[in-house]
């Protein structure tokens, strides 16, 4: 045991050196809601807690640490405001609503969100082994102290609930094994779940290209100046990029199909292993177009005035391109 508490403070303090303290206060968190679903009886003893905290300690200090002593604590000091700037406001404008995080993963994670939501809100069968009941339990523990934390979080970001990738897909596999195993059924509920997503995401894919062959439509809507001007760039739409959207549509059709003919050893490979194709297709097609709206002329711009005798600044907008393409050597002043 005491090799375990040790191994993973080691990887925690790595994760404090990738992340900051909230990697800490994610374990800890985390520890604190299997404590109360212990009713209050300590499942680890004090001793451990703090060597497990000690190996997590030591591993920042091998950065943390010679920071501290060769420049004071300036850094940590900075580094700790910055984080409750993050928490406290919508930094850098990333401003979102309540919901925003809600939304990336059953969005965002589609079609394993769809399946993990059964296992949500229904416990492990009692005749399954303990050990593998206890896991499930922390990965539902671990899975709404991250969503929860970073709904509080006032800047939202994309990648801050990344943490629930892990929980989350470890649950959907369970209902995808218990499907498999005829434990449970393919109920309505999971199939409009896969219809409701799946089919917006390709409906938006087949109605974009068209869409965007005229897009003085879109311009004419909006009321942000920066946007408007953004889709002006010259972009070719061809019509293939319809593809990605029809190969989903035939991909879920596909699925439910086998699924109601009992087919699960094929339905399942085929779902993800086809949801990965369908990603390869729309990156394919898509994040070239999207730069070109985004940031290419940016680009272009910055990497023209390269090496030249002057500052670089972004107005109206925030972004990095400026840094980067315009190959600045020294700290500019904002």
């Amino acid at each position: 045991k005491w090799t375990y508490l040790f191994w993973g403070g080691f990887f925690v303090g790595m994760a404090i050196l990738t992340k900051g303290q909230v990697a800490y206060l994610l374990v800890c968190l985390t520890l604190f809601a299997y404590w109360l679903y212990q009713r209050l009886r300590l499942y680890v003893s004090v001793p451990q807690f703090l060597f497990f905290t000690l190996a997590a300690t030591l591993v920042t200090l091998a950065w943390y640490g010679l920071e501290t002593w060769k420049h004071g604590p300036w850094f940590i000091v900075e580094f700790n405001k910055y984080q409750y700037r993050l928490f406290s406001t919508p930094d850098a404008g990333h401003r979102g609503f309540p919901g925003y995080h809600f939304l990336v993963l059953l969005v965002g994670c589609f079609p394993a969100s769809i399946f993990a939501l059964r296992a949500f809100f229904h416990r492990p069968g009692g005749e399954e082994a303990p050990h593998r009941r206890d896991f499930h339990r922390w990965m539902v523990y671990l899975f709404w102290v991250v969503l929860i934390l970073f709904t509080l979080v006032k800047s939202k970001i994309v990648h801050y609930s990344s943490m629930c990738y892990f929980p989350l897909t470890f649950l959907a596999a369970r209902t995808i094994e218990q499907l498999w195993r005829g434990e449970i059924r393919f109920g309505p509920w999971l199939k409009a779940g896969l219809w409701l997503i799946g089919s917006s995401y390709a409906a938006a894919l087949l109605a974009i290209p068209w869409l965007m062959r005229d897009p003085s439509w879109l311009q004419s809507r909006l009321r942000d100046r920066f946007a408007q001007g953004n889709l002006e760039a010259a972009v070719e739409w061809t019509g293939w990029e319809m593809l990605p959207g029809i190969f989903l549509f035939l991909l879920l059709g596909t699925t439910i199909w086998l699924v109601q003919r009992q087919r699960h050893q094929i339905a399942w490979p085929t779902l993800f292993g086809g949801i990965g194709v369908f990603i390869l297709l729309t990156l394919y097609f898509y994040v070239g177009r999207i730069e070109a709206y985004s940031q290419r002329a940016a680009v272009e711009f910055f990497a023209e005035k390269a090496g030249e005798d002057a500052h670089y600044l972004t107005y109206g907008y925030k972004s990095y391109v400026h840094l980067f393409y315009g190959r600045t050597t020294e700290t500019q002043d904002k």
